[in-house]
C-alpha cells in the first residue's frame, strides 16, 4: 500500500478494499486487566473519553473490545497485548467517511490514548 500511496493511487489511511481506517497505539505501564476495565466499564471510559457515546458489541477480557461509535455509526476496535507489567493498546476506528474523517479520528485517538495512559499510570 505504501507503493500505491507514493504514486497517488491510494490515500493515507485507505485500506486495500478502498475503505478508510484510523489507528493509534500506546504502551501503558499497567496490566491488561486494568486497561480492559478502562474500556469496558462505562464510568471509567467516560473519565478518559468524555462525551463519547458507544454501544458495546463484544468484549473479551482482557484482550479485545469492539463498540459502535454513535456519533457517526462507525466501529471502534481495541486490542491489547500484555508485555510484562505493561500493556500495548491499539485502537482502530473502522469505516470513517473518508481521508479527512480518518485523519481527524487518528489525531483524536492519539490524544485520548495519551489521557488514558496518564490516568492508568497515576493509579
Amino acid at each position: 500500500m505504501a507503493y500505491e500511496q507514493a504514486r497517488g493511487r491510494r490515500a493515507s489511511g485507505q485500506r486495500a478494499d478502498g475503505r478508510f481506517a484510523a489507528g493509534a497505539s500506546k504502551t501503558v505501564a499497567a496490566p491488561a486487566e486494568r486497561v480492559f476495565a478502562a474500556f469496558a466499564d462505562p464510568a471509567r471510559r467516560r473519565a478518559w473519553l468524555p462525551g463519547a457515546e458507544t454501544a458495546v458489541r463484544t468484549a473479551t477480557a482482557p484482550a479485545s473490545f469492539r463498540a459502535g461509535w454513535s456519533a457517526d455509526g462507525t466501529l471502534v476496535a481495541v486490542y491489547r497485548t500484555a508485555q510484562g507489567g505493561r500493556t500495548r493498546v491499539g485502537l482502530q476506528h473502522e469505516k470513517p467517511a473518508g481521508a479527512e474523517a480518518a485523519a481527524r479520528m487518528k489525531a483524536y485517538r492519539r490524544q485520548r490514548l495519551g489521557v488514558l495512559k496518564e490516568l492508568l499510570e497515576r493509579g
